[in-house]
């Protein structure tokens, strides 16, 4: 009875240990996947014109981390003078929920992320002093 119980368990331990996936590591998706580009272009003609240029490149390093970076100019004309203001910007975000539906199923799908942004700009400072 002892070998008959022996066996039975040692074929439940093996039958058990022939179910086990081996883990590997999902490879990263490939760099031309990882690449976002955005940015963000205005015009506005009148009494003053405003024309805004500024695009944007990134790459996701994580799958909830980002970095970005590009220039920016801007042309501002109103009656009395005119300027370019021209310079750059990078930024980093980390999307901490991706999908709410995934934690309180109630149909709403949107993701909340934290967003670092700097900005350095050349300009002249007298075109912005005010007149007396």
């Amino acid at each position: 009875m002892r070998p008959v119980i022996f066996s039975l368990f040692l074929f439940c331990i093996l039958n058990t240990y022939g179910q086990e996936q081996s883990r590997t590591r999902e490879e990263p998706p490939p760099l031309k996947e990882r690449l976002f580009f955005g940015g963000s272009f205005g015009l506005q003609f009148g009494t003053i014109t405003d024309i805004q240029f500024s695009p944007v490149a990134g790459i996701w390093l994580l799958p909830r981390v980002a970095v970005a970076a590009g220039p920016n100019y801007r042309y501002f004309k109103d009656p009395f003078d005119r300027t370019s203001i021209y310079g750059g910007k990078a930024y980093s975000e980390f999307i901490f929920l991706q999908d709410l539906d995934n934690i309180i199923p109630i149909g709403l799908h949107f993701g909340m992320f934290f967003h670092v942004e700097d900005e350095v700009l050349s300009l002249e400072s007298s075109f912005f002093r005010t007149m007396p």
